[in-house]
């Protein structure tokens, strides 16, 4: 495959969203999609491996806690000790995008869109296809059926791309899934995956299964008597002795309600939901909760933006921030520059 001179102008963004397109119109054919993915990955200026480093702590100017997913993390203590974490909303990058957005907030160095990072997990994909189906064909069918939907933009996600990012991101990722309507043959969605050339443990992920509505609400809407995820959530670590300064949860009445209709079904469920820390200790300041999800809406917006708008960002700021030094007297003139 050729980069004509239309091609090597476009911004990496525009480039990949391409390259999906191609990946998609050829996955009727299994042997002509192993055929793009080939052409593809010879594209070594655009497939040079990535480079990434796992975000600390979180971090309240950037991150924001996704209220319905801190319910249904209350629902994995008895198969994880994850109250060091923090569910961070993932729903900024998109419909369908929402593991690959989880990604990027776990691993903002990588700096690359959702699609790219779709792109290259369906490489992966392709290119070690038994590997693939060894792991999770039993779970979630022949690999090639899944990837007619998989090379779609917005398409949602499953194992086969949580396995997948471990060697395209050359990272554990543990996979935690609440225990609603739990059966043993959901522990494969209870996990901690690992690339097949790395040793486990130098870096690890973790990824919550999690729902964008309370059980109770996602039943009575889909018409459905057990409960299945529909979202992704990445588990942010918290700093030590923050617990109490980020741990909010949702309304107590709402909150109590579905760990109520819970319990009375699975009685199992008691002795993990007595632990959970009292309603009375958390509140919700709105304001600033509204002020933090527009800081991550617009960081979001920066990280999925071409070399153009970013360009055009740039430029407008420095304009503005010359307006506003054009307007500045003397004293706040040199109060300014005595700050820098």
């Amino acid at each position: 495959m050729q980069c004509c001179d239309n091609c090597n102008k476009m911004p990496r963004d525009q480039k990949f969203n391409k390259l999906l397109n191609l990946l998609h119109q050829s996955v009727s054919s299994a042997e002509q999609l192993i055929h793009t993915s080939l052409e593809i990955m010879n594209l070594k200026h655009l497939m040079a491996p990535l480079s990434r480093a796992s975000v600390e702590y979180f971090d309240q100017t950037y991150h924001v806690i996704d209220q319905v997913a801190q319910f249904y993390l209350s629902m994995c203590d008895q198969v994880h000790d994850l109250t060091s974490f923090v569910p961070v909303d993932s729903t900024g990058g998109g419909s369908g995008s929402c593991l690959y957005s989880s990604i990027l907030i776990l691993m903002p160095s990588l700096n690359i869109t959702t699609v790219e990072l779709r792109v290259r997990t369906i490489l992966e994909l392709i290119n070690n296809q038994n590997y693939y189906e060894l792991h999770c064909m039993n779970t979630c069918g022949p690999l090639h059926e899944y990837l007619k939907n998989a090379c779609k933009k917005s398409d949602y996600s499953e194992l086969y791309e949580i396995v997948a990012l471990c060697n395209v991101l050359q990272c554990d990722i543990q996979s935690v899934y609440p225990h609603i309507d739990y059966g043993s043959y959901l522990d494969v969605f209870n996990y901690t995956y690992g690339p097949s050339t790395m040793l486990a443990g130098q870096n690890k992920v973790r990824l919550l299964w999690s729902n964008t509505q309370y059980p109770t609400e996602y039943k009575k809407l889909a018409a459905r008597t057990t409960w299945s995820p529909n979202h992704f959530v990445p588990l942010v670590p918290r700093k030590p002795n923050t617990q109490s300064q980020i741990s909010i949860l949702p309304a107590p009445s709402r909150f109590g309600s579905e760990l109520s209709n819970i319990t009375s079904s699975k009685g199992n469920m008691i002795n993990s939901l007595q632990s959970l820390p009292s309603l009375n200790h958390f509140s919700i300041d709105k304001a600033d909760e509204r002020k933090r999800k527009e800081r991550v809406r617009k960081q979001l917006k920066r990280q999925n933006e071409n070399i153009e708008e970013r360009t055009a960002r740039l430029t407008s700021a420095k304009l503005h921030a010359r307006e506003v030094r054009s307007l500045e007297n003397d004293e706040q003139r040199n109060a300014r520059l005595t700050s820098i």
